[in-house]
């Protein structure tokens, strides 16, 4: 089924297997708190959601890749991707996901739309905002990595086109790379100042710059506009730029009590991707709390500090403190 297995069966997780009208209210609720318009792209960047064509590839059918583009969704797409738009994005979608997750025994689930600045991440945000609802009343979704393809479809298809196992519907009006190619034309490789060919979409104008595409024309008007490449990696990616002074940090006692551990620490983790602090202290860490807070993917955007010799078992007490920072390189 090339990359991805396709869903045909409904997700039989929920209550009753089936959407009751309690899980329908806590994803509804979820995802009314996710803007239509709102932009998610540092949430996934500095929680280490994105990864690369050639991680997918690698996941190969342990992934399910949801296509969120709208009108731009024509004229090609990754084969076997779900056509979930971003536009009518709601509890539907998610039920759909997670039954696909369920058919095909996945262990990721891979959002993108034309670039994967926007609507990717937006997305990407709304399933896990899901997830969580449904585990605080109860319920069981798949324990499944929710990630955003770099680059996006736009990406994808410029190495790719010529490909049928990777690229399916492919249509040169659309993109015209084979008209380009016949004619002698420029590399297909995507650089930040070409902006995708589709005739149907356009980057939005107050889109921030990424490593794989300029800003648009509001945000490159901006202050973002002059950090460069080098600037970017260094400062934006940890969080802190030479116009905002302002430190974020976040302290919590984590009690080192095991009831419900791996839900407390998911927790702890979505709480510290949201807010994106610049330090982080916990207190009452264990080795298994810290190795259990480990697997959430905002935690590896820090520098953590080390843990006493001997880690619990070496210490005089049965807890330590862990210290975090975005601010410099491990």
């Amino acid at each position: 089924a090339g990359l991805v297995g396709r869903a045909r069966h409904s997700f039989s997780v929920f209550v009753g297997g089936s959407m009751a009208d309690k899980p329908t209210a806590a994803i509804t609720s979820a995802l009314t708190t996710i803007e239509a318009s709102s932009d998610w792209y540092r949430w996934a960047r500095d929680g280490g959601l994105y990864v690369t064509r050639e991680e997918l590839i690698e996941l190969g059918d342990r992934a399910i890749v949801v296509d969120v583009r709208d009108d731009d969704f024509e004229g090609g797409n990754i084969v076997g991707a779900l056509h979930l738009s971003d536009g009518a994005f709601g509890v539907a979608s998610v039920q759909t996901i997670l039954s696909a997750v369920e058919r095909c025994s996945a262990s990721a689930v891979v959002f993108h739309c034309m670039e994967s600045v926007r609507r990717g991440p937006r997305c990407a945000r709304r399933l896990k905002l899901a997830m969580q609802a449904l585990r605080q009343i109860g319920c069981t979704p798949p324990n499944v990595a929710v990630l955003v393809l770099e680059g996006g479809f736009d990406g994808w298809v410029r190495r790719f086109w010529r490909e049928a196992h990777r690229v399916e519907n492919y249509k040169d009006e659309y993109y015209m790379y084979q008209e380009m190619e016949q004619a002698g034309g420029t590399s297909l490789f995507i650089t930040p100042d070409e902006p995708p060919s589709h005739p149907a979409y356009e980057r939005p104008a107050d889109q921030p710059a990424t490593p794989w595409s300029s800003a648009g024309a509001q945000a490159s008007a901006g202050e973002q506009a002059s950090i460069d490449e080098p600037a970017l990696s260094a400062s934006v990616a940890n969080g802190v730029t030479t116009t905002d002074p302002t430190l974020r940090l976040l302290t919590l006692n984590i009690w080192f009590s095991r009831h419900q551990l791996t839900r407390r620490m998911r927790a702890i983790g979505d709480l510290i991707a949201s807010h994106r602090p610049h330090v982080v202290a916990l207190q009452e860490v264990t080795d298994e709390h810290f190795a259990s807070l480990t697997t959430h993917p905002a935690i590896a955007a820090y520098c953590w500090s080390a843990p006493p010799p001997g880690g619990s078992a070496g210490w005089d007490c049965d807890y330590y403190t862990m210290l975090g920072t975005r601010m410099a390189e491990c």
